[in-house]
């Protein structure tokens, strides 16, 4: 997640190639090199170790260090701090290089897990030979290390790079006189600092991030068992930082880059992550990620469901303040809760156990709990005399019960904001459209944490049973498996196979319908006035007839942001989406025919979509001078995401669409069946009081088509 303006966090992203945190406008495929990249150098290969087994050696030690800016509290916020409270830890796995004075290669080794210098092998000791003279050790920002032997392993191939232009290396370096004997590169001197009046560069974030990878992939191979296969993480990641440069001007390269916002985004079906590290220069007072960990965490779990599953998120505006494309909403979830998930796990590895870390953090938890249970963004830094003011830019607390979250901005325009807040009695699967949600349930079925009642169990209890191992599985199977329109409710389903012959804990049962994720085949679905049918589940033929309710309806507007979340048509009650396989249909002809029970009338439409469909919104054709949309209308017919379309304009009673040509149709493609209710700017609305209810037919004599809800 990223905020916009500062003011109310809002992720808007238009490309389904980039996922990203903050507002973009994206149509590119790729970054394209700047305008001052005139060329494109390529990395340097890594280096390889040299064999002086037959002439006399010494050896080279010392530890190689890196800085990072701490967590300070004040009042109930937390910022980053200032350069008096900075942490230390070891560069683990690191590339380490030993270069002559010629700047000649004569060695080349790897930092090991306490950031000792070693051998190639990474246990042995770092050797060169006896020849006097001056050298340098250089410890750089890639790593090439298998996690481990007795884990699920796998290779961790990464580099944090400063740009795409000369893919050069972060590094810190130490020049040293060889006398002929053992050298020790004495404490401090490999150290990458986190203040930019050490060093403009700050290689200490460029450390962090790669620190934050490296510990992300250690948990997996030690979490998620022995048998799962982690190999799809063997391929090289790309990272790309650089102080004071924010990597959206990769996107608008001829855009003034004071007009572009600051971005962390990761690039699908590319293997590259980029992290934003600030603006025209500015580390101090503008937006920076490079130590905002949960955030890299989030980036590189978008990272991780692309290269270990698919993901299938469409992009589009999120803020984790009203429902979206749950496909969207479990890809930012899947994030924010990786990003919260690992550190708790691992705060040892990314705090170094700081007791004023901890601190500060239960001074904003809802139980004065010192564990890291956060998803947290900020702005600048506090603490120094040329700081004005820093800012938590996004903070939310993971083990928050569904309908308690916390308020973004308390009566902000007379409105209060809550992150995702759901009612499962009311709007029961509403939470499958809140990435936020998904996040806090993902977290609370993963965690301990007191009181039990907002996770699976207590931090007192002596044998606690989390479910992070069964989550990975079924986040694997999911992503690998050949289900169509991937989101929160299919992850669910893969969730109770896993744990399959055993029923769903009824501890896991109560946290999601806390959250308002009850699973598909939940009775409350079947209700008259919940009625729902999973999002995207198939569309089969049958001879019986099969009665589906409708209750579209709007979200409550949100001030800020009232001409955009007040009038998009809501996932969840305006939108039924089903799977349709033409393997499975054999019908030339799709027909809705509904009829009007209750509350206002209104348009009613059919479309069918591909697989990959991003949803067309109504566009605005108004504006007023507080630039809230006055008037809609609606989606041209010419819009590509329509493949066929029925879209008569009329709110009767009784109303009928058809979609025809469908014989036409590769059926080696997959589709989405859209009713949408067409709600922006019309009478419905907030609550549940407009009902319809309808059938789908073919045109094959008798045949109805049913949600499949046997086989989701």
């Amino acid at each position: 997640m990223k905020n916009l303006l500062h003011v109310l966090p809002s992720l808007i992203l238009s490309s389904a190639l980039i996922s990203s945190c903050v507002p973009l406008k994206i149509d590119t495929p790729a970054p394209t090199p700047a305008p001052a990249c005139t060329s494109v150098v390529p990395e340097v290969a890594a280096c390889s170790p040299i064999d002086y087994s037959s002439v006399s050696t010494i050896t080279v030690s010392g530890e190689a260090k890196f800085q990072k800016r701490s967590i300070i509290r004040s009042g109930n916020s937390l910022f980053l701090s200032g350069n008096a409270d900075l942490i230390e830890l070891p560069i683990r796995f690191a590339e380490v290089q030993v270069l002559n004075s010629s700047g000649s290669l004569v060695q080349c080794g790897v930092t090991d897990g306490t950031g000792q210098l070693r051998a190639f092998n990474g246990s042995s000791a770092l050797t060169i030979p006896t020849t006097s003279g001056s050298y340098v050790v250089k410890v750089i920002s890639r790593t090439n290390t298998t996690f481990p032997s007795s884990g699920a392993s796998f290779t961790t191939n990464a580099s944090v790079k400063k740009d795409i232009c000369t893919n050069s290396h972060h590094s810190i370096s130490k020049t040293f006189t060889s006398m002929g004997t053992n050298v020790t590169i004495p404490t401090n001197d490999l150290l990458a600092t986190a203040k930019e009046n050490d060093d403009v560069s700050i290689p200490g974030a460029a450390f962090n991030i790669l620190n934050n990878l490296i510990t992300t992939y250690e948990y997996l191979s030690s979490s998620v068992g022995t048998t799962q296969n982690l190999s799809c993480l063997n391929p090289k990641l790309d990272m790309y930082w650089q102080a004071g440069f924010n990597p959206a001007q990769y996107i608008y390269p001829n855009v003034s880059p004071a007009d572009v916002d600051n971005v962390s985004f990761y690039l699908r079906g590319y293997n590259e992550l980029y992290i934003n590290g600030g603006k025209l220069g500015d580390v101090r007072k503008a937006d920076t990620d490079h130590f905002d960990d949960a955030v890299v965490i989030h980036e590189i779990g978008h990272h991780i469901e692309s290269a270990c599953g698919k993901a299938d998120s469409p992009g589009g505006a999120h803020n984790g303040l009203f429902r979206i494309d749950p496909r969207l909403a479990w890809s930012e979830g899947w994030g924010n809760f990786l990003g919260a998930h690992v550190i708790r796990n691992n705060f040892d590895k990314i705090y170094n156990n700081s007791s004023a870390v901890r601190t500060a953090l239960s001074g904003v938890a809802i139980n004065n709990s010192t564990d890291w249970n956060f998803y947290l963004d900020t702005s600048g830094y506090a603490g120094d005399a040329f700081v004005t003011t820093p800012r938590e830019l996004i903070r939310f607390e993971m083990i928050r019960d569904g309908t308690d979250p916390e308020r973004v901005a308390t009566n902000y325009l007379g409105y209060d904001y809550h992150y995702d807040k759901v009612d499962g009695t009311a709007n029961p699967g509403e939470g499958h459209f809140r990435e936020v949600s998904i996040a806090r349930s993902l977290f609370k079925i993963s965690n301990t944490c007191d009181p039990a009642t907002r996770c699976v169990a207590e931090t007192t209890d002596p044998s606690p049973t989390t479910y992070f191992s069964e989550v990975w599985k079924s986040f694997v199977d999911l992503g690998q498996g050949s289900f169509p329109f991937r989101s929160s409710v299919r992850f669910y389903e893969r969730f109770k196979a896993v744990l399959a012959p055993n029923p769903l804990p009824a501890e896991v049962t109560t946290i999601l319908t806390n959250e308002a994720q009850q699973p598909h085949g939940d009775a409350v679905y079947t209700s008259t006035d919940l009625n729902w049918p999973s999002y995207g589940i198939k569309l089969v033929p049958q001879s019986t007839e099969c009665k589906i309710q409708f209750h579209p309806r709007k979200e409550p507007a949100k001030a800020y942001i009232q001409g955009l979340d007040d009038e998009r048509s809501d996932p969840r009650y305006s939108n039924h989406f089903y799977y349709v396989d033409f393997n499975t249909i054999n019908a030339n002809t799709i027909t809705l025919s509904a009829t009007h029970l209750a509350g206002s009338n209104v348009d009613l439409d059919l479309a069918l979509m591909p697989e990959a469909y991003r949803y067309p919104e109504s566009p605005c054709i108004n504006y007023n001078s507080s630039y809230i949309c006055t008037a809609y209308t609606k989606v041209p017919d010419s819009n590509s995401q329509f493949i066929r379309y029925s879209r008569t304009n009329s709110t009767a009673t009784s109303q009928t669409e058809s979609l025809v040509n469908l014989a036409t149709l590769p059926k080696t493609a997959r589709y989405v069946l859209n009713l949408r209710a067409y709600t922006a700017g019309s009478a419905i609305t907030v609550s549940n009081s407009t009902v319809y209810e309808y059938t789908l037919t073919t045109n094959n004599a008798g045949e109805y088509l049913c949600p499949d809800n046997s086989n989701y």
